[in-house]
């Protein structure tokens, strides 16, 4: 009986002890697992970084950069990367600008490139006095998001802003909107991953209340601003001109300012005056190459007469002896000199569209023409916005030829600027100061320059006068010879200079082409060293292209037509435009369809209407024959096909096939619009 005892509770215990291993073990591979799952998922990390917002072509900072908070909030997670930036805003006589929009670009593709725009979501907003002095709430934290491995490829990302001030200057919302890069200091970035709440980037403090001006002895600075005005010139040399204008500049920066003592006005009339008793004559200026019988022109060629026009008052082309134009010309010895009137316009230099320069310069330009060189003067006036009855007033000041180097163009009355080239250019590469993009910089004169182009339109062009010379037929004949013989080899050599870093075209056969479109401005390529020949073109991105080449006004062309392109893409108003002009029609149901590869007999229907458009009149230099894929060509492409080949702008695939459906490349594109300008 006891024998029985011991094993029925032997039994009893063991069974109750394998229900609790079991559950042990079982316990034990739960947290085992639980551990494994947690050392998986990659934790959340959040950094702040050192930011700038920098300008999209040069290594200078973007006049937004001063209303950026210089911290950026950056947080990893997974697979992807979220950034934070704050703002504040800018003060500017005595006026308050802000940031009001941000986008940030897919993948981070540069915007000249094609890269789409995406709008950023805003985070946070805060109440500040607005342009019309009237509080109001204004975006302040703005976030995106990307996947890590584009944000760790690089150390910037390209973005585009719109600053109300710019706007304003511009037209409308988003019409001054600028392209820029966001440049991390990666490489001194802190990690603030917290325990608890997560910290932001710090909060601008709170606008404080304005002051009461003191007007000091401003009456006093602005009567010495209009007694020493615009006093250099060619005449004087480089350093004597800029020191009276960095003088005049930071004398007309405290009239902006609501706080100016009397010191600080007496000493900058002092400086004024005393950098302008300093103008030091230059021993090589005066009449070209010093020879005063072979001055430029007459007295007789100066332009209009008002005071608004070339040739007012004292601002005549031909006032003074060191005009081109001088009263010692000698109009029956010397060489000829041909007078003309071009049209000119001031255009972004990285993106398309005008500049805001553009709103200042008289767009009439003078170029001058002697013995092949060329002597471009171009006038500029107040760019000038009210906003609430308060004027904000932009000045040029100072304007560098880009040309292999860094050249300032002489300066003479009526703030016309003028300079020497070996050819007639259609675009020429220029830096300008403004003191009004200055100020907003914060950084001094010069503190805000930007490149941009002026662009000559030759086509339009008109002879106004000759003189000088005997006026003999046949040297005038020689002379244009001549200069169009200098023409081509300056413009071959551009062409060159541009595209000896791409290593992807070498012994391509779109190169000469490819080198061409380059040098004009058409499109650029993918990096400094890839132009990316073999790639298919969009339509956003080839209707832009065309767009470009006639110089469109992308701000007369704001309301959009198809509801899938966006307002804020580089392409929508080229869009606008080519629909608007009968270019395209879009793909049915209201779409556009922009960032479709665009197919080859597209391109020829776009093409055609372009054409038509742009009132160009091409010899016929190709094939009239159908190609050998002629019926899988739609119908409503053949004619536009049909036109292309027989202008010889395309020759097919190399197999005589057009290849309807396949699309078209950059270089094709490049070869096409090679084809158009040497036709």
């Amino acid at each position: 009986m006891k024998n029985k005892t011991k094993i029925i509770l032997g039994l009893s215990l063991s069974l109750l002890i394998l229900p609790m291993n079991t559950w042990a073990s079982g316990q034990d591979r739960e947290i085992e697992n639980k551990n494994i799952i947690e050392t998986n998922v990659e934790k959340e990390k959040i950094y702040n970084i050192p930011v700038k917002l920098m300008q999209e072509g040069q290594d200078r900072e973007s006049m937004g950069n001063k209303a950026l908070v210089s911290t950026a909030k950056v947080i990893y997670s997974g697979d992807k990367v979220k950034v934070e930036l704050t703002f504040k805003g800018l003060d500017l006589n005595g006026m308050k600008g802000h940031l009001t929009n941000l986008f940030y670009y897919e993948n981070n593709i540069s915007p000249k490139d094609g890269g789409k725009p995406i709008e950023t979501k805003v985070e946070k907003t805060f109440t500040d006095t607005g342009m019309d002095g009237q509080n109001k709430e204004f975006n302040q934290v703005f976030s995106f998001t990307i996947d890590k491995n584009v944000f760790e490829a690089s150390d910037f990302l390209w973005c585009r802003v719109w600053v109300d001030v710019m706007d304003g200057f511009m037209g409308g919302p988003g019409s001054g909107a600028q392209n820029a890069r966001l440049v991390f200091d990666k490489a001194n970035k802190t990690d603030v991953t917290p325990g608890g709440e997560l910290p932001n980037p710090p909060t601008p403090p709170a606008p404080p209340a304005p002051p009461t001006p003191n007007l000091g002895n401003k009456d006093k600075l602005i009567e010495a601003l209009r007694n020493y005005s615009n006093l250099g010139g060619p005449q004087y040399t480089y350093d004597s001109n800029m020191k009276y204008v960095i003088a005049y500049n930071s004398a007309m920066a405290l009239l902006s300012r609501n706080n100016v003592t009397d010191s600080e006005i007496n000493s900058a009339i002092s400086n004024l005056k005393s950098t302008a008793n300093g103008l030091t004559k230059d021993s090589n200026s005066g009449n070209w190459n010093n020879n005063n019988n072979n001055s430029w022109g007459n007295n007789n060629s100066s332009w209009g007469n008002n005071n608004n026009s070339w040739g007012s008052n004292n601002n005549s082309w031909g006032s003074n002896n060191n005009s081109w134009g001088s009263s010692n010309s000698n109009n029956n010895n010397g060489p000829v000199t041909i007078q003309y009137e071009v049209p000119v316009e001031v255009l972004h230099a990285h993106q398309g569209g005008y500049s805001m320069a553009n709103s200042a310069i008289n767009h009439t330009a003078r170029v001058e023409e002697r013995n092949g060189e060329f002597r471009y003067s171009v006038q500029f006036g107040q760019m000038q916005k009210n906003f609430a009855g308060k004027p904000l007033v932009g000045n040029l000041t100072n304007l560098f030829v880009l040309d292999g180097g860094k050249t300032r163009a002489n300066q003479s009355s009526g703030n016309t600027w003028s300079w020497v080239m070996k050819g007639k250019y259609d675009r020429v590469n220029v830096a300008i100061w403004v003191d009004a993009m200055d100020e907003i910089a914060g950084k001094g004169p010069g503190g805000g320059e930007q490149n941009a182009i002026l662009s000559f339109n030759w086509n339009g062009a008109k002879e106004v006068g000759r003189v000088g010379g005997n006026n003999n037929q046949n040297q005038q004949n020689q002379n244009q010879q001549n200069q169009q013989k200098q023409q081509n080899q300056n413009q071959q050599a551009v062409q060159n200079n541009n595209t000896n870093n791409f290593t992807d075209t070498s012994g391509h056969w779109a190169k000469t082409a490819i080198d061409y479109v380059v040098s004009k401005g058409y499109f650029a390529g993918l990096s400094k060293t890839e132009f990316g020949p073999n790639k298919a073109i969009t339509r956003g991105q080839f209707v832009s292209v065309l767009g470009r080449m006639l110089n469109v006004n992308v701000n007369d062309y704001k309301d959009q037509n198809f509801k899938d392109v966006k307002s804020g893409m580089y392409y929508s108003p080229y869009i606008a435009w080519a629909n608007k002009v009968g270019i395209v029609s879009g793909v049915g149901q209201g779409n556009f369809a922009p960032d479709k590869e665009l197919t080859r007999e597209e391109m020829a229907v776009m093409m055609t209407k372009f054409l038509k458009l742009s009132g160009k009149n091409l010899n016929a230099k190709g094939k009239t024959n159908a190609f050998k894929d002629d019926a899988k060509i739609q119908g409503w492409a053949k004619d536009s096909v049909k036109e292309m080949a027989r202008l010889g702008l395309v020759s097919g695939m190399g197999d005589d096939n057009f290849a309807p459906k396949s699309p078209f490349t950059r270089a094709q594109v490049a070869q096409v619009l090679y084809n158009i300008d040497h036709n």
